[in-house]
């Protein structure tokens, strides 16, 4: 099976809410695939709080999936929240990017994780928890709220804090580091959420509704 196939059995497999005492029907909730790259900025001497550093060293906005060893990743058994399931390896779309996180030493890649998930609205949205839906990250902890409205939205609110005299950080442990930023999404575009210690790289893409499946290339 290839990846949009998996990721299109993986959206139909999400449970949507019944409500049997509700004769009319109700209307299709869109579903999401998202994609996101934790990573910690190592060359602290270049970083201040006002600038933090561009992310460099690509040759594009993706870089192409590597065809060598892939990362390790921790697998989750679906969730018992109905509404989340999350996406294995091979479905994953952003491995070149956290390949060439790993080969370059001004990063550390921290966490990379995709799922399917509906977009609801800001008040019924769920956040998907670092430690409860992703796997455990030391020192990383927060959340990410994807929302639908008129448009979608992504909500990244984590803290995080490297042990203390961890690679390129004083001997002293630092103070947690935050990012609590919501942006409007335009497509499946990347986007990059900053901060002078760390950052996070996310795709959200919609997914076509049941029946509409992408046709899948000639092999």
């Amino acid at each position: 099976m290839n990846r949009a196939g998996l990721i299109a059995l993986l959206a139909a497999s999400v449970a949507a809410p019944v409500h049997a005492a509700d004769p009319e029907p109700e209307t299709e909730t869109a579903m999401y695939a998202v994609e996101i790259i934790v990573f910690e900025y190592l060359d602290q001497q270049r970083n201040t709080p006002e600038a933090p550093p561009p992310l460099t060293g690509f040759d594009g906005p993706v870089a192409a999936a590597s065809s060598g060893p892939q990362p390790d990743f921790l697998l989750l058994e679906p969730h018992p929240q109905a509404n989340f399931r999350p996406l294995p390896p091979e479905a994953l779309e952003l491995t070149g990017i956290w390949n060439r996180l790993q080969e370059l030493d001004a990063y550390r890649p921290l966490l990379h994780a995709g799922w399917i998930q509906p977009g609801r609205s800001r008040e019924l949205a769920e956040p998907i928890l670092i430690g409860v839906h992703l796997p455990s990250v030391p020192g990383l902890s927060g959340q990410f709220l994807l929302s639908k409205e008129r448009y979608e939205h992504l909500r990244v609110a984590l803290q995080y804090q490297p042990p203390a005299a961890a690679d390129g950080w004083p001997a002293t442990r630092p103070v947690a580091a935050e990012i609590d930023e919501s942006r409007r999404l335009r497509g499946d575009l990347l986007q990059y959420f900053d901060h002078p210690r760390f950052g996070v790289v996310a795709r959200v893409r919609a997914l076509p509704p049941p029946g509409d499946g992408e046709t899948a290339p000639p092999d």
